[in-house]
């Protein structure tokens, strides 16, 4: 128990305290720990234009993001060669928002909680000497994975040497960090000092409503993204792979995209039959409610699937490939359907589509797994307990200049 006044300082992205996208549900997640570990949590967070102090927070600086410059081909190579850094981390312009950052003195926090490692290196508080930081998504090995989804290789020589740098990069800065933590056991291996599973966690309804009275297949997820963005390659092999021969076997399925989609996912979906662009939806309950299942066709990433926890939350049976599944302790043919390929993929959904008791069977399967493990309401009280222990042995020293106001402050 923390007995005198506790600050904290997190480093993030978005608004998370309204909700929306999977990065967003678990920056939540923390920050609804954080609150009720430290005496003050003020906010520093980027992309964050117009939101309002949550009532949560202490304050709340707005951080600009780094502009980045485009580089020749001739410096790309140069730089690919002879620079530490790797290509993700290069060309950022980082003057304005390590000001904003070094004008609120973390150094007089009790620790700074820093959103995954690009984030933390944008504020400049990498080298925080009471850094917590979740990794959330180990980039360099999201990378290498799409590699091997997407070419069946491993890359070529510039892209396996810029890889290893990214590894080093991340590696680095969880050897310095006092706690890490990442979302599935699988992405703690490997590291300098291994990280903390804290699993990701949704709000789970004790009795969600089913009303499903369609053959619809929904895909939650935000498709803006290029074609690396595991969403869209994901939507994109699935309009390639699946949907076209479960439409010939079910011809009154329906497809649906929740989520903000770029041009290119756009103009697939218009040349495909029977398929429904929802657009961002800031409340899920009824597009789960009036699915009859999820599909996650995902091909590579890390982390879990936030999208698979939030159809188990609302007791919507799910069809994931394998990779998309990863790292969530569900039981293929009890809570889940796991696919091992495009092939196992059309026949996972066409037999749900046409069995309702499937149906049920799966979705309530899934909705009992959430409730038991990835409840946010049962990881909180653990959470908590972890960044009180670390504040009870990591103080900051005695302030010599005055703090960042408890009043809500704006920077750029």
């Amino acid at each position: 128990m923390c007995f005198s006044m506790t600050r904290i300082l997190y480093i993030g992205s978005g608004i998370p305290w309204k909700g929306g996208a999977g990065y967003l549900v678990r920056q939540s997640l923390f920050l609804r720990a954080l609150s009720h570990a430290a005496d003050e949590l003020h906010l520093a967070i980027f992309d964050a234009d117009g939101a309002e102090r949550p009532a949560f927070a202490a304050s709340l600086t707005h951080l600009p993001m780094p502009p980045r410059t485009r580089s020749s081909r001739l410096s790309s190579l140069f730089e690919d060669r002879f620079s530490p850094q790797p290509r993700m981390m290069r060309g950022y312009n980082l003057q304005a928002s390590h000001a904003a950052v070094a004008a609120l003195h973390p150094e007089q926090f009790d620790a700074v909680f820093a959103f995954r490692i690009d984030f933390a290196y944008f504020a400049g508080v990498l080298n925080h000497p009471r850094l917590i930081l979740d990794i959330d998504d180990p980039e360099h090995v999201r990378q290498y994975r799409r590699i091997r989804a997407t070419t069946g290789g491993e890359g070529d020589h510039r892209t396996q040497r810029d890889l290893l740098k990214l590894r080093h990069f991340e590696h680095d800065a969880v050897a310095h960090a006092k706690l890490a933590f990442v979302c599935q056991a699988n992405d703690s291996q490997g590291w300098p000092t291994e990280p903390l599973v804290v699993p990701n966690c949704v709000d789970v309804l004790p009795n969600p409503p089913r009303r499903a009275t369609s053959r619809r297949i929904i895909f939650v997820g935000n498709c803006t993204g290029s074609a690396n963005s595991p969403n869209v390659d994901a939507v994109q092999y699935f309009f390639a792979k699946i949907w076209p021969k479960i439409l010939s076997h079910v011809p009154d399925a329906e497809f649906r995209i929740v989520g903000a989609t770029s041009d290119t996912v756009a103009q697939m979906a218009a040349k495909s039959e029977r398929v429904q662009l929802a657009g961002f939806v800031s409340d899920l309950s009824a597009e789960y409610a009036e699915a009859a299942i999820s599909v996650a066709p995902i091909r590579f990433g890390t982390g879990t699937r936030i999208k698979i926890l939030e159809a188990f939350a609302h007791a919507c049976p799910v069809v994931s490939s394998l990779p998309g599944a990863e790292g969530i302790a569900a039981v293929p043919g009890r809570e889940i359907e796991l696919a091992a390929g495009a092939g196992d993929l059309v026949s996972r959904c066409i037999d749900l589509l046409r069995d309702a008791e499937l149906r049920e069977r799966i979705g309530q399967g899934g909705h009992a797994l959430a409730r038991r493990l990835y409840d946010s309401a049962a990881q909180h009280p653990r959470i908590v307990a972890l960044l009180r222990d670390f504040l009870e042995t990591h103080r900051a020293p005695p302030a010599t200049e005055p703090a960042v106001a408890t009043a809500a402050a704006e920077v750029g």
